[in-house]
């Protein structure tokens, strides 16, 4: 499987444990511009593919790709410097710093990297308030709720300037009000270009922003189509409830 216009391609991904397969004959391929949705009985292989694309665990067999670069068996570093960014389930914030802080660390390693001639204080002032933590700018992360820290993940992974983005339940602890206002962000930046991968699971989120859906079960890709279309195929019904749903 291949794409000439595709950021993030996974062709025949597989994870072995010892004698358990947790991924079997992955192939993913996400435009520019695309929100794709990653959904999935817990257990399913979401996380497990996440850090398979991210770099943190080798795949068996099989090959990412960022951009056209095969990336494979590289490392996190090297994939962040590709143009991929990531959340983790995992509030992963750095809790004695300020929320603009966090923004800043990333917008200067990336300065570092891409050579570029953005001024980090502008593009981290900028990211905080585009998630709507501008009221927050000064407070220490240890001291937010956990809605606004995973707001702040979202913000430092934009400032790395990526071309694909991961997300991993950026809306668990958010409101209702901030998840109306993350699902209008994350469309909003596919608009400008960007590739959003989306688990989380809050269905109605994933359903209405993301262009297509993907559903893994037993770490197998089940089927990949339009929302509407997913949402009606009996057997992602049988997935999560154990049997299709029947329509009187």
């Amino acid at each position: 499987m291949t794409s000439a216009t595709a950021t993030l391609e996974v062709e025949g991904i597989e994870v072995r444990f010892g004698g358990l397969v947790a991924l079997q004959g992955i192939d993913l391929a996400v435009e520019p511009g695309e929100v794709l949705g990653l959904i999935g009985p817990n257990g399913a292989g979401k996380s497990t593919l996440f850090n398979v694309v991210s770099g943190l665990l080798p795949p068996t067999a099989g090959h990412v790709r960022l951009n056209g670069t095969e990336v494979s068996r590289a490392g996190p570093a090297r994939r962040a410097r590709l143009g991929l960014g990531r959340t983790f389930q995992n509030l992963e914030t750095f809790g004695v710093l300020t929320v603009r802080e966090n923004v800043l660390v990333a917008a200067e390693i990336c300065r570092r990297w891409a050579r570029s001639q953005h001024a980090p204080e502008v593009i981290a002032d900028t990211l905080v308030e585009r998630v709507g933590l501008g009221h927050l700018k000064f407070e220490r992360a240890d001291a937010l709720a956990t809605g606004s820290a995973r707001l702040l993940e979202v913000a430092r992974s934009l400032a790395t300037n990526p071309s694909v983005l991961l997300l991993d339940e950026p809306a668990s602890g958010l409101t209702d009000h901030e998840t109306d206002h993350l699902g209008a962000l994350l469309r909003e930046l596919a608009g400008e270009g960007l590739s959003v991968v989306l688990v989380d699971h809050n269905a109605n989120l994933v359903m209405s922003i993301s262009h297509r859906v993907a559903v893994l079960k037993a770490g197998r890709m089940l089927t990949v189509g339009r929302p509407i279309d997913v949402q009606a195929d009996l057997r992602v019904q049988e997935a999560y409830l154990g049997a299709p749903v029947v329509m009187s």
